[in-house]
């Protein structure tokens, strides 16, 4: 009877540390299949021939690990698809062992063209998209997806957009003669490779080594104010409320018509460091400074 005793306590006991063991195992493994989201500096976004944007930059993501383009969703846009891809062999991009990445998106697959001229891209449309390395990614993952785990981990992490802008270079050879704002802008916008994008946080981080350097920056108008001719605008980049920007703009520079709250503009000049204005709960706030050198690009609302 003990033995019957003895043997089954020795038989659960094996069961409790078969099952401890388990367990122990299954979150090793969880932890170490766990996707990581790194985030990326955009250092340039210039544009070729063959109607590509190719992107550079870098991240404290390892050496190796694979960089993403997610489009923002849209009618056309599929967030769950992977448009950036490498030159070489039209295969993944991968991190270099200094932290810098270089790839290639084409423009038709992260602008949403115009439904009335067949999804057609013209100079001055833009598009919004993720860019991010992602170690701990399934292994079977084709090289233009982005798998479920992989947009799970993104959406939690703190990501943001970065607008891609066409010019003439990756424009649709389509109907020039759409009455579209997009196709109306195209004539005047100013593609010179003088101006680069540039990130709100490279600008607001770095105002001295940026002051003086000519840039290029989109959003939306929160306020505008008149002095003797000039104009003094908030905006927010990239339309985000997070990221206001102060630019003056002098007469000459004006659109001819009136910039209203809400307008979407593109404005290139010079990074001017920083200034400080009263918000509406009366706090002092120093935000990026921008000298407006070119006509101000205002595709309305």
């Amino acid at each position: 009877m003990k033995k019957s005793i003895l043997t089954a306590i020795g038989i659960a006991s094996l069961s409790c540390a078969v099952a401890t063991f388990g367990d122990v195992t299954n979150d090793n493994v969880m932890a170490r299949n766990k996707v990581k989201i790194y985030p990326v500096k955009v250092t340039s976004i210039k544009t070729n021939s063959d109607g590509e944007f190719v992107i550079k930059g870098t991240t404290k993501a390892p050496k190796g690990t694979k960089v993403f383009i997610q489009d923002k969703k849209s009618y056309v846009m599929d967030p769950t698809q992977n448009q950036f891809s490498s030159m070489k062999d039209a295969s993944w991009v991968k991190v270099k062992n200094n932290g810098k990445f270089k790839g290639y998106a084409e423009a038709s697959d992260v602008i949403e063209g115009h439904e009335s001229k067949n999804w057609d891209v013209y100079a001055g449309d833009k598009g919004k998209i993720k860019i991010f390395a992602a170690t701990n990614i399934p292994k079977k993952t084709d090289d233009t997806d982005i798998p479920k785990s992989v947009r799970t981990a993104l959406k939690k992490s703190n990501i943001k957009y970065t607008t891609v802008t066409a010019d003439e270079k990756v424009a649709d050879k389509g109907d020039s003669s759409s009455s579209s704002s997009a196709s109306s802008s195209s004539a005047s916008v100013d593609t010179s490779e003088s101006y680069q994008p540039i990130s709100y946080d490279d600008l607001a981080r770095h105002p001295k080594k940026n002051l003086n350097k000519p840039i290029q920056i989109s959003g939306e108008v929160l306020q505008v104010e008149h002095d003797d001719g000039d104009l003094l605008i908030l905006m927010f980049m990239d339309d985000d409320p997070d990221e206001t920007v102060m630019v003056n703009v002098n007469k000459k520079d004006k659109p001819s018509g009136s910039i209203l709250k809400h307008d979407k503009i593109t404005i290139q000049g010079n990074a001017g460091g920083k200034q400080s204005y009263e918000t509406v709960l009366g706090e002092n706030r120093d935000i990026p400074y921008v000298d407006c050198n070119e006509k101000v690009i205002d595709n309305g609302q």
